[in-house]
């Protein structure tokens, strides 16, 4: 049983259970769907001339484009 022993502290372990695996794989499809939705949303009510609202954009945009993650 390996799963027992300690990892180092450098080493992140991944879940080994189905069920756990499932439920990562849920998480991350509701938070990258949310951030679609946010950004969706963002860009409907963009007005011309308004700096804060592309900083918006950019902020909920700029997770999905991430390839270590949304978080």
């Amino acid at each position: 049983m390996s799963s027992s022993l300690p990892a180092p502290d450098n080493q992140i372990l991944r879940p080994t259970n189905p069920d756990a695996l499932v439920l990562e794989a849920w998480g991350q499809g509701f938070m990258v769907g949310s951030l679609v939705v946010m950004a969706a949303i963002t860009v409907v009510n963009m007005r011309r001339n308004v700096l804060l609202h592309k900083l918006i954009f950019a902020e909920v945009l700029l997770p999905l484009l991430s390839p270590a993650g949304h978080w």
